[in-house]
């Protein structure tokens, strides 16, 4: 949106690589580790509210694929019309719903009025604690924040270990 302090999120080619595809690289013949920060937009929500990260992962919600809460906890977070999201969640959700379909839910669920609205409710009730963060669009300050993030990352490998770090949004390989 032109400001300095939202969005600027670091992208490269291995976000196109699926995460068990990127284990296979190599940097000068040698191995790689990828190291995730899961959940760092909820973890950062609860930090800014001055709160304790919860012990629970941000995007297991019992009865729902943990790739579509996670989608639909970001939309909540980019979203900058007031609640309810049931037609963002819809319209989004419903892109590339296969994507949700895992060991525990074997096949797409139907993402419609009720489902979306029982969603945000169900985040909403898992997130109580920095529910007031949704709908306000803050999710561009906190890409921001891990681009940040991001550029100390690179700075520390590369000046205290002569090391190249690729970044995956918010993880390292």
């Amino acid at each position: 949106d032109g400001s300095f302090n939202r969005g600027g999120r670091y992208y490269s080619t291995f976000q196109g690589f699926k995460s068990q595809l990127r284990l296979f690289l190599t940097i000068d013949t040698e191995p790689v580790v990828e190291v995730d920060y899961k959940g760092l937009h909820p973890y950062l929500l609860y930090q800014r509210a001055g709160l304790p990260e919860p012990t629970k992962d941000a995007y297991t919600i019992d009865g729902y694929p943990r790739k579509l809460v996670k989608k639909a906890f970001n939309i909540l977070i980019n979203r900058k019309k007031p609640a309810p999201a049931t037609n963002s969640l819809i319209f989004y959700l419903n892109k590339n719903k296969q994507q949700y379909v895992d060991d525990k839910h074997p096949t797409a669920p139907t993402i419609d009025k009720a489902y979306c609205l029982a969603l945000e409710q169900a985040i909403r009730d898992h997130h109580k604690l920095i529910e007031h963060f949704f709908c306000t669009g803050i999710g561009l300050e906190l890409q921001n924040h891990d681009s940040l993030l991001c550029s100390s990352v690179f700075d520390y490998f590369l000046v205290k270990t002569d090391s190249i770090v690729l970044a995956v949004h918010d993880s390292f390989i």
